[in-house]
């Protein structure tokens, strides 16, 4: 080990406040008691313990500690500042489209609700289609049943709003999409409101079902029960099933049990002259009672193609094939 000479304190003409400070030097750091001259005594002595200021263990805690408190309150200044204005500019935004639409909520029997919004111009038509919708509702529970209480809503929009929120084929003339059902209008002077009555009971049927089944039921009996539900049969309806007869095409059920709107748009007539044809079937041959108990086998779970089979007597498959008779011109 080299040998170093030790500095005796005396050896330094300091006073007596250069003294105090080379003590706590000295007692920090006793491995670096070499000699120094009074000069660099005096220099070392106040770099090391201005060094020491931030190394001194609990001073360097206390120092940090103080340094993530004044971050934290810097952050937590601007990230409510930041909150405060994202706040402000979107109740700006929410008052604005408040403004610029008509809300109503309409209360049903069995503890449903449906809020009709509209924008301002068509406010008139949400008013309209009122009892339209308490009637439906009411019908429709009569027919199969009390579904639990749910939340929907009816939105009467542009056809250029409509089309660029849902990009729904050009044919569509309504929709029921993530459970609310969105209704176009060209113009308030060329409005039917006949058409725009069947039009919203049909696409209320789909709300309600969807919710009576828990969105289970097949795509095919969903659109022909919304189509016999608009009220009596319309001479487009009698036109399409002529066609679909005069084609001789069936349209495998199998790609029928969600909507239609991804079809190719040459099979959607038929599609939908099938499914209007295929459940006027089933209405009319069974008894209410047994549709009730079928859409209640489908709300608890069961298979749906299981469920059709025990309650009907015969698969999709069957009816498929006799379908394919019948448009042959053999007896269903």
């Amino acid at each position: 080990m080299a040998n170093h000479h030790i500095c005796n304190r005396s050896d330094f003409n300091l006073n007596q406040g250069v003294k105090d400070k080379y003590d706590r030097v000295v007692r920090l750091y006793p491995a670096r008691r070499t000699c120094l001259s009074q000069r660099g005594a005096r220099s070392k002595a106040d770099y090391l313990l201005k060094k020491n200021k931030i190394n001194d263990p609990y001073q360097l805690v206390f120092s940090s500690l103080l340094l993530i408190l004044s971050l934290n309150l810097s952050i937590l200044t601007l990230s409510h500042a930041l909150n405060k204005e994202e706040h402000e500019s979107r109740a700006r935004i929410d008052t604005a489209l408040y403004s610029s639409f008509s809300y109503i909520p309409l209360a049903l029997t069995g503890g449903s609700t449906i809020t009709l919004v509209s924008e301002r111009a068509f406010s008139e038509i949400a008013e309209y289609l009122k009892d339209d919708l308490q009637i439906a509702h009411k019908e429709l529970s009569q027919t199969y049943g009390h579904p639990e209480p749910f939340y929907t809503s009816l939105r009467i929009l542009s056809r250029r709003a409509f089309t660029e929120e849902t990009a729904a084929p050009s044919w569509t003339n309504a929709i029921f999409l993530k459970g609310e059902i969105l209704i176009p209008i060209d113009s308030i002077e060329t409005i039917d409101l006949e058409d725009l009555s069947r039009a919203a009971r049909h696409e209320y049927s789909h709300s309600f079902l969807n919710n009576l089944t828990k969105g289970r039921c097949p795509g095919w009996l969903d659109e022909g029960l919304a189509q016999l539900f608009e009220g009596e049969e319309s001479q487009l309806s009698k036109h399409a099933i002529k066609n679909w007869f005069s084609s001789r095409i069936v349209v495998p059920f199998s790609m029928l049990k969600g909507g239609f709107t991804k079809l190719d748009h040459k099979l959607v007539p038929n599609a939908y002259a099938q499914s209007f044809f295929s459940a006027k079937y089933i209405r009319d041959t069974f008894s209410t009672e047994t549709l009730k108990n079928y859409f209640n086998s489908l709300h608890n779970g069961e298979d749906s193609e299981s469920a059709f089979r025990d309650h009907f007597g015969f698969s999709t498959n069957q009816l498929e094939r006799s379908l394919h008779s019948l448009i042959n011109k053999k007896k269903l």
